[in-house]
């Protein structure tokens, strides 16, 4: 399969730098609050399981934002 077919996933780090806030915050907002932090992909069924983003899902999280305050 063609490496260009699959897009690169970010991780929490990568996104609590997009988003400027820490990379706990966005760790715990997975399981807290989902909703204040882009639609993530959870890598396994354990408590602990990393997550991942989609590069499209964290922008549209961001023009969602900007959309909601009228910016």
């Amino acid at each position: 399969m063609p490496e260009n077919l699959i897009p690169p996933l970010l991780t929490t780090k990568h996104v609590a730098e997009i988003l400027r806030m820490s990379e706990k915050t966005v760790k715990k907002n997975a399981s807290v609050n989902p909703s204040s932090i882009p639609k993530f992909l959870k890598l396994g069924a354990s408590r602990n399981s990393g997550i991942r983003f989609r590069l499209q899902d964290v922008e549209q999280f961001i023009q969602d934002q900007l959309d909601a305050n009228n910016i």
